[in-house]
C-alpha cells in the first residue's frame, strides 16, 4: 500500500512534475530586494505568533507566520502583485487572466485592482 498523494514514481505525470521542479529558478538577493520595494506599502508585514498548543505538542518552539492577516488572507497576493507590477504598458493593456478557485485568484484580483489592470479569474 502506498501512502500519500500525487503521482507514483516513474509514472508519466511524476516524470513531468519532476522535470518542472528541475527548471525552478532561484531568486537572487537583488531580485528579492526589488520585489520587497515593489510591495512596500501594498502588503503589510506578517507577524509571527507563537503557538502554545503546537509548541507543547511537539516539545519545541512553533511559530506561525500570520499571512491570514493580509488583505487576501494569503501570501498569494504578494506574488501576483509582484509579477503584474513588472508588466509593461502593452502587457497591462492586454489584461491578466488566471484560473483559480482559491487564494491565487484572490491575489490576482487584488493586484489588478491595486494596479488598475483589467483582469479575469476563471474558477475551474
Amino acid at each position: 500500500m502506498r501512502w500519500g498523494y500525487g503521482p507514483t514514481p516513474n509514472s508519466t505525470r511524476w516524470a513531468a512534475e519532476h522535470r518542472a521542479w528541475q527548471a525552478v529558478v532561484v531568486s537572487t538577493r537583488e531580485q528579492v530586494e526589488q520585489a520587497a520595494a515593489r510591495l512596500a506599502g501594498v502588503v503589510g508585514d506578517s507577524p509571527l505568533q507563537r503557538s502554545e498548543r503546537l509548541s507543547a505538542r511537539v516539545g519545541g518552539e512553533v511559530w506561525l507566520k500570520r499571512e491570514d492577516l493580509q488583505a487576501v488572507r494569503s501570501y498569494k497576493g504578494r506574488g501576483a502583485y509582484n509579477l503584474i507590477a513588472q508588466l509593461d504598458a502593452e502587457q497591462r493593456a492586454a489584461g491578466v487572466v488566471c484560473a483559480s478557485a482559491g487564494n491565487h485568484g484572490q491575489g490576482v484580483a487584488f493586484a489588478c485592482r491595486a494596479l488598475d489592470v483589467r483582469g479575469r479569474v476563471y474558477v475551474p
